[in-house]
C-alpha cells in the first residue's frame, strides 16, 4: 500500500506560524462579547484559573537567579537516570493529591483555602477513579511520557545554549512521544512543551491540579531521584515554594498551563466557533447527508489508498454517520476540556468504532483538510456576505478557526488507535528480534504478527509464550547499558509462574528461586517472573521489598544510631508502626527482613523467608582474624526485586532476579550504609584523623575480606579486574561474532567507579541515594581497569529493564490515615513440587452455542477440543438459560459462539436464553462472544451483539471485544483468530504446560483415538432402537415448473403443526436418503466384516445387517479407554444416526476438521511402519496430493486456504465422496494392521444434521388447517463436475402424501401493512415468490369480503416462461385488479433480470417509493436483493432528484419504519461462482460506492 505524504494536509492544521490569525482571534474576542448562554461557564473556568494565580503567588516572590537554573538542571540530569521509577512516582504521587478537595474558610487574616482527602485516595486510584485519570482517560497509560516530556521541555528551556549534547550522558526525553509512520517519516504528537499543556487543557486537567503538580514534582524529586549532592538536598528541603525546583515547575510549567487553559476556554467560545456554527447550521438536513456524500467523493477520489479502509463499510451510512459526527462535534465544542460530560463519552465512542475499523492515524490529517475543502465555499460566501459590516469575517479565519476545532476534537478520537497502533509497533520490534533469535522464518514471523494484531485488537495486550518471554528477559539483560555482567546474558533461567496469583505461593516461589540460584553455592541467574500488568493497572503485584534478602534498620529515637542496613530503615519502620512484622527479641545488624508483596487493592502481604534458602557468608580475612570479630556478614545472591522490563509492549513489574556479586558492591554496601570504615581503620591501626589514604587502605583489606570469605564457603563472586576484563571480551564478542554493537554508561561501567558492581545490583540503590550523596567511597581500580578506555555509546535499546517506584513510600501516602493492623501472612509454608492448590488459577470454562445450521455448533465444538485440557462444559444457549450453574459450579469463564437467524432473531436453541431473566453477577466471571452471520443479510450477527451487552449488563466481564465472523467472505480465518485469541487469554503457554504436567498429559497436539464399540448380544437385546420423533403428515406434493424448466420446484403441503401467519417461516428436518447411507457404509466395508456379528449374517447384506446393530463409540487417550465426547446419544445405530442424525454434506469448517484428522492419522502411521512399507505407502497419488495441500487447508492465515477448501468441497461435495476417492488407500488395511482410517474417526468429525428454513407460501386465514412451503430442487454439478443433491429439497422432492416429515412454524417480522389502504411493491425471483403468494392469498381474500384495498406492484423474475410458477394464480390475481406483475425473464429475448424492471418503471417507481405509507416488500436471493435496493437509489437520484446518500438515507427510512422488508437467502444456485461474486464486492464496497458516480 501506498501511504500519503501528508505535508500539504498537515498545513492545514498547522498553527505555529498564524500569528497573524491568533492576533485577529484575540482582537475579536476583546471586540465582541462571547456567546451569552455560554457566560456562566466561561467566567467559572476563568475563575477557576485566577484562583490557581493566586495560589501560585508564594512562588514568585523572588527571581530565580543563575545557580538556581543550574541547580535545577543538574538535578533533573540525575532524575533521568532513573526515568522509570521517577515518571511512575511522579504520576502516581499527582493523582493522590489530586484526589483532596478544596474548601474555603473564612479566617481573621482572610479567606483560606484547605484540603481534605477521601480515606483512601490511593484505592480511588487504583480503581482509576481519581481525577486525573476520569481527565486523561485512555491517555493514562502514555502519562508518564508526556510528563516528563512536559518537565524535560521546560527545564531544557532554562539554557537553550548548553542543550548540544557532547557525550551521551543524558537524552531528551521527547523522543519516547515519537510515532513512527509506515512510510518511515517520524513526527511528535507533542513536539513541545506548548503542545503539552494544550493536550492536558483539551483533555480537562484544572487549573488547580497544577498547583498540585509542582508538590508532586518537588516530592518525587525528593524521593525518587538518588545521588543528589549535599546542596540538592538543602535547596529540596526548603519547601515546594522556596526551592529552585519548585519555583521553575511553577513559572515553567504550572503558570503556562493555567494561561492555556484560559486561551482554549477564550477559543470555544469565540464569536469565530460561533459563526463557524451558524454556518454548518445552515446547511439543510438534506445537505448534511449531501455533505457527506460530496466530502468522501473527494477523499477517496484525492487519497485512494484509503479505500481499503473502507473494504467493508456501507459507504451510504458512513456518509450520513459524518454528517451526524460533525454536527455533534460544531454544537458541542463548547464542551472541550470537562470531565464527565455526553459530549465526552461520545467522543469516546466515537474514538472506539474509528479503533475497531482500523482507521490509521495518518488519515486524520487527511480528512481533516477534505472537510476545510468542503467548507471552503460556505466560508468564502460568509466572507462576501459580511464584506461591509463592521466586523467582517474573513474565510480564511473561519477555516483556521474549524481547523483548530477539529484538531482540538480529534486528539481525542484517534488516541485509542494510536495507541493500538504503538502496541502493535512495539511487538513488531520485539519479534524481529525474537525471530533473530530462535532462527525463525519470514512466515514465522508474520504469522505470530498477525495473531498478535488480532489479541491487541480485541484485548488490548497480547499473552507471550514462555519461550518469547525467555529471549526477551535475555535480551533485556543484554541491553542493560548500566550492567557489566552481561556476558553471561544468555544463560538466565526463567522461571514462568505467570499461572500463580496467590500471594502465599508467590512467596513461596522466592523460596524456589533463590534455592535454584544458589545450585549448591555456584551462583545461577535466575528470574521468576509473574502475571503481567494489565493496561488498565496502576501498579499490578509487586514486591515492596527491593531484594529478596534485605537487612532491617532501627534507629534509636533518642540518639539517632541506627543499627542495621539504613537504606531498609523506611520500610522496616512501616512494618513494624502498621503491626506488619515483628523484630526478633534481640535485634542485630543483620536482621533478614520478610517479603512485602502487595496485591492491587488488598493489604501488604507479608511473608518471612524460610531459613533454609536464605544463604550467608560471615566476612573473615585471610591474614588478619582480628577483622573476623566485627561480626560482618553479607547475602550470597543479589535477588533484585523491584524492577520491571517491557517485552514488545507488554510489561512485566514483577519479576525478580538474580545474578552474582562482585566485590566491590559488597564493600560499598558496608563503607557507605553501614560505615564500617572507621572500626576496621582502628582495628588494623589506621588513624583516620592523620592519614587521608585511610579510605583506600580498609575498603582494600574489606574487599580481600569479601572474596576470601566467599571463595573459601565456594560461593560465586568475581573482583572488579575480572569483571572489567569479562566486559571487554563480551563488546568484542558481540562485534566479531554477532555484528552488534554493546551499549554502554561509562559512568557506570568505565573504571569500575564503585557506584555499581553486581551484574544487577547496580540498581538496587533507589531507596537509599540520600545515604550515598556523599561519594565517601574511594576504592576504584581507576585506570587500571580494562573499561577504562573502553569507549562505548550509551544508547537506548529495547527491550530494558526500567526501575519501579518505591510503592511503600507512595502507599503510604494515599493510605489516608487508616491502619493496616496485623501482619497477613508470616507462617513458614513452602513446597517444591506443584500441589492440587498451584491450579487454583485454572480456569473452569462454560461454552455456550446457539447455532441453527450447525456452523456455530461446529466452531463450539472446535472450541472444546482445543481447550479439552481443562475439560470444558458445553451446551447449548437453551439448556444454560438463567446461567443457573452458575449458582452451583464456579466457571470462571463464559464462552459463547452464537449465530443470527433470520431478521437479527438467535437460533432456535438459544432464544429460551435471551427471554429469561439473569441475575446479577459480582463473582468476576469473564466472556467472550464470537457471532457467526453474513452481511448479506440486513441485521447482521446481531443476536451476538444483543448477547454481548446482555452478558456485560449483568456483571460479567469481557476478555476481547465481540468478534464477527462473516460467511458472505469466509468466515474460516475470524472464527480460528478468535479461537486462538481466547485460548491464549485463558489458556496461557505457562498455565498449559503445568495442567499437563498435573494431568499427566505429556502433549496435546494429538487427538483421542476414537473406535466403534459394538453391544453384545446380552446388550443389544436390551437396546430400544432410536426412532426420530413425530412429525407432520404430507398432504399434497406437486410440481409448478412446466416440463422443459430449468429445474424441479414442487409445492408441498404439510398439516399445520401450529397456527401461522403470513410471512412466517417453516423449518424441515430433512432426511439423508438410503442410497447415501449405503454408499457411506459401502466405503467401511471391510472395518465391517471385522466386525463381531460378521460372521453371523451367513451370506445375506452385511451392510443392511450392519445398519441395524447397535453400538457406541470409544475414546482411548494415555492408555486409558473411556466413552467418547461425541454430539449424539449413545448407544445408536448406523441407520438411525445416518439418516437423522450427521449430516454427510461437507462445509468450509467440516473439511478443515476432516482434512486436520486425516493427515494427523497419516502421521502416525508413517511413524509406526518400516521404511520400506513407508515408500510404499507414500507412493499413493492420493496420499501425496491429500498431504500437499493440507497445511494450506488447515491454516486459515494460508493465502490460499479458501481456494483450496474450495477446490476440495468442488471435487467431493459430500464425505461420501472423499471416501469412495480414498477408500483404497485410507479405509483398506495397511499391511497387515487396520485401516489409517476407521469409520468411528469420522462420524466423530461430521456436524450434526440441520433443519432447514422455507417462507411459507400459504395464507393462515385462507387455509387455517394447512401450510404450504414453494421449494426448488437442487440438482447441480460443481465445478469439477461431480453432482451434488440438496439434501432436505431432495428429501421434500421424493415425500409422498400420507408420509411425515418433522416440521416447525417460526415467526418472522415479514408482514402486510396494517393499513389495507397502503400502495405494495413485492420484489421476487425463482422461489422467492412463496410468501407473496400467502400475502396475495389474504388480499384476495379480504376484496372478497368487501375490504378495499389499494394496487399490488409485483416485481418478478424467473429464466423463462417454463419456469413461471404460480403463473396461472397471478394472472387470476389481474384478472380481478388485485394486482400488476411486471415480468423479467432472463433467458428469454430481450434478456431481462427483475431489477431491470425497477428502472424502467423508474418514474412510477420512484413515485411509489416518495409516498410515505408504501410498503417494499422483497424475497428471494440475497444478491438480487442487493441490486433491486442500488436500483431504486438510481431511480430516487434521477427522478426525485435526490444525492446518493439522500436516496439511500430514504430507504433507510423506510427500513425504520417497517415499510422496507427483506427475506433473503444466500445463495443457491451457481453457488461457487455467485459467492466469490459476492466476497469481492463486500470486499470492495467503498471502491463499488465510488463508481456509481462514474456515470
Amino acid at each position: 500500500m501506498t501511504y500519503p505524504n501528508d505535508k500539504d494536509a498537515r498545513k492545514y492544521l498547522d498553527f505555529s506560524n498564524h500569528q497573524t490569525y491568533s492576533d485577529r482571534m484575540k482582537e475579536r474576542v476583546q471586540k465582541e462579547p462571547a456567546i451569552p448562554s455560554r457566560d456562566e461557564e466561561r467566567n467559572i473556568a476563568i475563575e477557576e484559573a485566577n484562583q490557581a494565580m493566586r495560589d501560585l503567588q508564594p512562588y514568585k516572590t523572588r527571581p530565580l537567579s543563575k545557580q538556581d537554573k543550574v541547580l535545577v538542571m543538574q538535578g533533573w540530569n540525575k532524575a533521568l537516570a532513573f526515568s522509570s521509577a521517577f515518571s511512575e512516582a511522579l504520576l502516581i504521587y499527582w493523582r493522590l493529591i489530586c484526589c483532596a478537595e478544596v474548601s474555603e474558610h473564612d479566617s481573621s487574616g482572610g479567606s483560606t483555602r484547605a484540603y481534605s482527602y477521601p480515606a483512601e485516595p490511593m484505592a480511588l486510584v487504583e480503581k482509576n477513579k481519581d481525577p486525573i485519570y476520569l481527565c486523561l482517560r485512555d491517555r493514562i497509560e502514555d502519562a508518564e511520557t508526556l510528563l516528563m516530556g512536559l518537565l524535560d521541555g521546560a527545564i531544557r528551556s532554562l539554557c537553550p545554549a548548553h542543550q548540544v549534547v557532547h557525550r551521551e550522558a543524558f537524552r531528551p526525553m521527547q523522543d519516547n512521544a515519537l510515532i513512527e509512520r509506515a512510510n518511515g517519516e517520524l513526527s511528535l504528537e507533542c513536539q513541545s512543551v506548548d503542545d503539552h499543556l494544550a493536550l492536558f487543557a483539551r483533555l480537562g486537567v484544572k487549573p488547580e491540579f497544577w498547583v498540585r503538580f509542582i508538590l508532586a514534582v518537588h516530592w518525587t524529586m525528593s524521593t525518587h531521584a538518588p545521588y543528589a549532592q549535599d546542596d540538592d538536598v538543602e535547596n529540596l528541603e526548603l519547601g515546594a515554594s522556596q526551592s529552585a525546583l519548585g519555583r521553575v515547575v511553577a513559572l515553567y510549567v504550572a503558570i503556562p498551563a493555567i494561561q492555556t487553559h484560559k486561551e482554549l476556554t477564550t477559543l470555544y467560545m469565540s464569536p469565530l466557533v460561533h459563526k463557524v456554527q451558524e454556518v454548518w447550521n445552515s446547511f439543510s438536513s438534506n445537505g448534511r447527508a449531501d455533505f457527506g456524500e460530496i466530502f468522501y467523493r473527494k477523499l477517496l477520489t484525492e487519497h485512494p489508498q484509503l479505500i481499503d479502509y473502507f473494504a467493508k463499510t456501507d459507504m451510504d451510512s458512513l456518509a450520513v454517520h459524518l454528517s451526524m459526527s460533525l454536527d455533534m462535534c460544531i454544537k458541542n465544542v463548547h464542551a472541550m476540556g470537562a470531565m464527565n460530560t455526553t459530549f465526552r463519552s461520545a467522543l469516546e465512542q466515537l474514538a472506539e468504532v474509528h479503533r475497531r475499523m482500523n482507521v490509521p492515524t495518518y488519515s486524520y490529517v487527511l480528512v481533516g483538510a477534505t472537510i476545510l475543502e468542503c467548507f471552503q465555499p460556505k466560508f468564502e460566501q460568509e466572507e462576501a456576505a459580511s464584506r461591509d459590516s463592521e466586523n467582517p469575517f474573513l474565510a480564511s479565519d473561519l477555516r483556521a478557526t474549524l481547523a483548530k476545532v477539529y484538531s482540538e476534537i480529534m486528539s481525542l478520537v484517534y488516541y485509542p488507535t494510536l495507541k493500538q497502533e504503538k502496541k502493535i509497533a512495539a511487538a513488531r520490534g520485539f519479534y524481529e528480534q525474537v525471530k533473530e533469535e530462535l532462527n525463525w522464518s519470514e512466515n514465522q514471523l508474520e504469522r505470530r504478527l498477525v495473531n498478535i494484531e488480532e489479541e491487541v485488537q480485541r484485548s488490548g495486550t497480547y499473552i507471550q509464550t514462555t519461550e518469547e518471554l525467555e529471549v526477551g528477559a535475555r535480551l533485556a539483560w543484554r541491553n542493560a547499558s548500566k550492567c557489566v555482567g552481561r556476558i553471561a546474558w544468555n544463560t538466565l533461567v526463567i522461571r514462568d509462574c505467570r499461572h500463580i496469583s496467590d500471594p502465599n505461593k508467590m512467596c513461596d516461589e522466592m523460596r524456589n528461586h533463590l534455592l535454584e540460584a544458589t545450585a549448591g553455592t555456584n551462583i545461577q541467574s535466575v528470574m521468576t517472573v509473574f502475571k503481567p500488568q494489565e493496561p488498565s493497572e496502576v501498579f499490578g503485584t509487586r514486591f515492596w521489598s527491593s531484594q529478596l534478602v534485605r537487612y532491617a534498620a532501627y534507629k534509636n529515637m533518642f540518639t539517632g544510631e541506627v543499627i542495621g542496613d539504613p537504606a531498609n530503615l523506611a520500610l522496616t519502620e512501616y512494618l513494624v508502626n502498621n503491626g506488619l512484622w515483628e523484630p526478633p527479641e534481640k535485634v542485630s545488624q543483620f536482621d533478614v527482613l520478610p517479603l512485602v508483596l502487595k496485591v492491587p487493592g488488598e493489604k501488604p502481604f507479608v511473608k518471612k523467608l524460610p531459613e533454609d534458602c536464605i544463604f550467608e557468608v560471615d566476612l573473615e580475612h585471610p591474614d588478619r582474624p582480628e577483622l573476623s570479630k566485627l561480626g560482618l556478614r553479607w547475602t550470597t545472591v543479589p535477588a533484585i526485586s523491584n524492577f520491571k522490563m517491557n517485552l514488545g509492549g507488554v510489561v512485566y513489574q514483577n519479576m525478580p532476579f538474580n545474578g552474582w556479586f562482585v566485590s566491590t558492591e559488597i564493600v560499598r554496601n558496608l563503607m557507605e550504609r553501614y560505615d564500617v570504615g572507621p572500626k576496621i581503620a582502628e582495628v588494623i591501626g589506621i588513624d583516620i584523623e592523620t592519614d587521608i589514604m585511610w579510605r583506600q587502605a580498609v575498603s582494600c583489606e574489606l574487599e580481600r575480606m569479601v572474596v576470601h570469605s566467599f571463595q573459601k564457603h565456594k560461593f560465586t563472586i568475581v573482583d572488579p579486574m575480572t569483571v572489567g576484563r569479562q566486559f571487554c571480551t563480551h563488546v568484542q564478542r558481540e562485534r566479531e561474532q554477532f555484528g552488534r554493537e554493546c551499549p554502554a554508561q561509562w559512568s557506570w561501567i568505565g573504571g569500575l567507579l564503585g557506584e555499581c558492581y553486581s551484574m544487577n545490583s547496580c540498581f538496587s540503590h533507589l531507596n537509599s541515594w540520600i545515604l550515598c550523596r556523599s561519594n565517601t567511597c574511594d576504592f576504584k581500580t581507576g585506570p587500571t581497569n580494562p573499561t577504562w578506555h573502553l569507549e562505548c555509546r550509551d544508547y537506548l535499546i529495547k527491550p530494558q529493564y526500567e526501575y519501579c517506584s518505591e510503592g511503600m513510600l507512595l502507599h503510604a501516602v494515599g493510605r489516608g490515615g487508616g491502619e493496616y493492623g496485623s501482619a497477613t501472612d508470616a507462617t513458614d509454608h513452602s513446597t517444591s513440587d506443584i500441589s492440587d492448590d498451584d491450579f487454583e488459577a485454572v480456569p473452569t470454562v462454560l461454552i455456550l452455542y446457539g447455532s441453527q445450521t450447525g456452523n456455530a455448533e461446529a466452531a463450539a465444538r472446535r472450541l472444546k477440543r482445543e481447550l479439552r485440557l481443562l475439560q470444558p462444559t458445553m451446551m447449548t444457549l437453551n439448556e444454560a438459560k438463567g446461567l443457573r450453574m452458575l449458582v452451583h459450579t464456579n466457571y470462571s469463564h463464559i464462552l459463547v459462539v452464537c449465530s443470527t437467524f433470520g431478521d437479527g432473531n438467535p437460533p432456535t436453541n438459544a432464544r429460551q436464553f435471551f427471554d429469561t431473566q439473569l441475575p446479577k453477577f459480582s463473582g468476576g466471571q469473564k466472556f467472550a462472544v464470537l457471532g457467526l452471520g453474513s452481511t448479506i443479510y440486513p441485521q447482521f450477527c446481531l443476536a451476538a451483539e444483543n448477547l454481548e451487552r446482555l452478558l456485560q449488563k449483568h456483571g460479567l466481564e469481557p476478555i476481547a471485544t465481540l468478534v464477527k465472523a462473516d460467511e458472505a467472505t469466509g468466515a474460516d480465518s475470524a472464527i480460528e483468530n478468535w479461537i486462538h485469541l481466547v485460548k491464549s487469554i485463558i489458556l496461557p503457554p505457562n498455565i498449559e504446560v503445568r495442567v499437563k504436567e498435573h494431568s499427566m498429559l505429556q502433549s496435546d497436539d494429538g487427538r483421542p483415538s476414537n473406535s466403534l464399540r459394538w453391544l453384545s448380544s446380552q446388550e443389544a437385546d436390551e437396546f430400544v432402537s432410536p426412532v426420530p420423533p413425530g412429525g407432520s403428515l404430507c398432504l399434497s406434493n406437486d410440481e409448478l415448473a412446466g416440463r422443459h424448466a430449468a429445474r424441479s420446484i414442487r409445492k408441498v403441503t404439510f398439516k399445520s403443526p401450529a397456527k401461522y401467519a403470513s410471512g412466517d417461516h417453516l423449518s424441515v428436518m430433512p432426511v439423508n436418503s438410503d442410497s447415501m447411507m449405503r454408499r457411506f457404509l459401502q466405503c467401511f466395508h471391510s472395518e465391517l466384516e471385522s466386525a463381531p456379528f460378521a460372521g453371523t449374517v451367513n451370506g445375506g447384506d452385511l451392510l443392511e445387517y450392519s445398519s441395524k446393530q447397535p453400538f457406541g463409540v470409544d475414546a482411548v487417550e494415555n492408555m486409558q479407554t473411556m466413552p467418547a465426547d461425541v454430539f449424539f446419544e449413545t448407544p445408536t445405530t448406523l441407520d438411525y444416526l445416518l439418516k437423522h442424525v450427521v449430516d454427510l454434506t461437507l462445509s468450509h469448517k467440516c473439511v478443515v476438521d476432516l482434512v486436520e484428522l486425516v493427515k494427523e492419522l497419516i502421521e502416525k502411521r508413517i511413524q509406526s511402519v518400516e521404511e520400506k512399507d513407508r515408500e510404499t505407502f507414500m507412493a499413493f497419488p492420493e496420499i501425496q496430493s491429500l498431504l500437499a495441500k493440507a497445511s494450506s487447508m488447515i491454516d486459515s492465515e494460508s493465502s490460499i486456504h479458501t481456494e483450496e477448501v474450495d477446490s476440495f468441497i468442488s471435487m467431493h461435495p459430500t464425505v461420501v465422496d472423499f471416501l469412495e476417492n480414498h477408500r483404497k488407500c485410507l479405509l483398506e488395511p495397511v499391511f497387515g494392521g487396520k485401516p489409517v482410517l476407521e469409520m468411528a474417526e469420522v462420524l466423530c468429525v461430521l456436524p450434526r444434521l440441520q433443519p432447514r428454513f422455507y417462507s411459507i407460501s400459504s395464507s393462515n386465514k385462507v387455509s387455517p388447517e394447512n401450510v404450504s412451503i414453494t421449494v426448488g430442487v437442487l440438482r447441480v454439478e460443481t465445478s469439477s463436475g461431480v453432482k451434488l443433491n440438496g439434501v432436505c429439497s431432495n428429501f421434500l422432492a421424493r415425500l409422498k402424501a400420507g408420509e411425515e416429515a418433522r416440521i416447525a412454524i417460526h415467526k418472522s417480522s415479514f408482514r402486510l401493512p396494517s393499513d389495507p389502504q397502503a400502495p405494495i411493491m413485492m420484489v421476487s425471483a425463482g422461489t422467492g415468490i412463496a410468501p407473496m403468494m400467502g400475502f396475495l392469498d389474504e388480499k384476495a381474500l379480504a376484496k372478497k369480503n368487501g375490504e378495499a384495498g389499494s394496487m399490488i406492484h409485483l416485481f418478478y423474475g424467473c429464466r423463462t416462461l417454463q419456469d413461471f410458477i404460480y403463473r396461472s394464480e397471478i394472472e387470476e390475481r389481474e384478472d380481478e385488479g388485485l394486482v400488476e406483475c411486471h415480468l423479467a425473464l432472463s433467458r428469454s429475448v430481450p434478456r431481462a433480470y427483475v431489477q431491470d424492471k425497477i428502472t424502467k418503471l423508474g418514474k412510477d417507481t420512484a413515485a411509489l417509493l416518495l409516498r410515505k405509507d408504501t410498503h417494499y416488500y422483497v424475497c428471494g436471493d440475497a444478491s438480487m436483493a442487493n441490486m433491486c435496493y442500488e436500483h431504486c437509489i438510481d431511480v430516487l437520484r434521477k427522478y426525485a432528484t435526490m444525492s446518493r446518500v439522500g436516496a439511500a438515507q430514504h430507504l433507510k427510512q423506510m427500513q425504520v419504519q417497517g415499510r422496507w422488508q427483506t427475506d433473503v437467502w444466500g445463495i443457491i444456485s451457481n453457488y461457487e461462482t455467485a459467492k466469490k461474486d459476492i466476497m469481492n464486492s463486500k470486499r470492495k464496497s467503498a471502491m463499488l460506492w465510488m463508481q456509481h458516480f462514474q456515470h
